[in-house]
């Protein structure tokens, strides 16, 4: 598996867990959905922020691509919960 694949996977595993999260707290009225998809968002992104901030202090490569394929990752829960919310 690529590593690209591996920071998508990422990307979609935290966003998702914090979307669920946010919505078990929150409810799924669509405030609560707003937030949580914010929150997901920002949570993946700062992982992958965090992750290539790590690879630096510690003689990794740094890839701007890696972040991206991490917030790529998270709008899959997004889309996903946008459809569920929208039309179904």
């Amino acid at each position: 598996m690529s590593d690209l694949m591996k920071h998508f996977i990422a990307g979609v595993i935290i966003s998702s867990a914090v979307c669920a999260v946010t919505l078990l707290i929150l409810g799924t009225d669509k405030t609560a959905s707003d937030w949580a998809i914010g929150l997901a968002f920002l949570s993946a992104f700062g992982a992958g922020l965090a992750k290539e901030w790590y690879d630096k202090k510690h003689g990794g490569t740094v890839e701007a691509a890696d972040v991206t394929a991490t917030w790529m990752g998270a709008i899959v829960p997004m889309v996903v919960w946008g459809i569920l919310m929208n039309y179904i």
